[in-house]
């Protein structure tokens, strides 16, 4: 799928061709555009939030033939569109461009919906230190995990990496084999949901060779 793509505060510029599909008269109470950005949540799908939402009137109320002869030119100056669009499995945020016809004998909603990307890259945030966690058993088996950045910027100029440690500090139980997974989650801070399977991005496998360290 390809969308146009914008940053926030873009001007969003075009035009829109109406066309008949009679040639009997058909009068419309007006034409209209909004520029709409919402957020929905896989809980409460077919409900979403618009926290933009912008209107440009394009033809007053008329004969639909006389709006198709010409096309009708909109313009959204310095559009606050703050988040960036994604579509997860907790919640998506989408943009868009709705058209709609009003008028009598035609259908409730004569709309056509026409999606867009916005993507922000704000300048990279100061290197941060290492951060670490740790995980475990208590007297069974401690793993402590160190990560060389502590958050990742989005707009890279080389291929991304996300390097660490893995150390094995004490281990009670027998084992021959480490997995570690890079997976990505959407949670929703809300309210308390239901977490399903996570899809994982890069798996990859250690060995380690059991010590008696404490």
């Amino acid at each position: 799928e390809e969308l146009p793509l914008y940053t926030n505060h873009d001007a969003i510029v075009g035009e829109v061709r109406i066309t008949s599909l009679t040639t009997k008269r058909t009068e419309h109470s007006g034409i209209k555009v909004q520029l709409i950005g919402q957020i929905e949540l896989a809980s409460e799908r077919g409900s979403p939030h618009d926290f933009v939402s912008l209107v440009r009137e394009l033809a007053p109320p008329g004969d639909v033939a006389s709006a198709a002869q010409k096309p009708l030119p909109f313009e959204f100056r310095n559009v606050e569109m703050q988040y960036d669009s994604y579509r997860g499995m907790q919640v998506r945020c989408r943009y868009l461009l709705r058209v709609t016809v009003t008028g009598k004998g035609m259908v409730a909603d004569t709309k056509k919906d026409a999606p867009f990307w916005v993507r922000n890259y704000d300048v990279p945030p100061e290197e941060a230190p290492p951060i670490k966690m740790e995980v475990g058993i208590e007297e069974c088996l401690h793993i402590e995990f160190e990560y060389d950045k502590a958050r990742y910027h989005l707009k890279v100029t080389s291929p991304a990496a996300v390097q660490g440690s893995i150390t094995v500090q004490q281990q009670q139980a027998t084992a021959t084999l480490l997995s570690n997974t890079l997976s990505l989650r959407c949670t929703e801070k809300r309210t308390p949901l239901r977490i399903p399977e996570l899809p994982c991005l890069i798996a990859g496998q250690l060995l380690i060779t059991r010590t008696d360290a404490a």
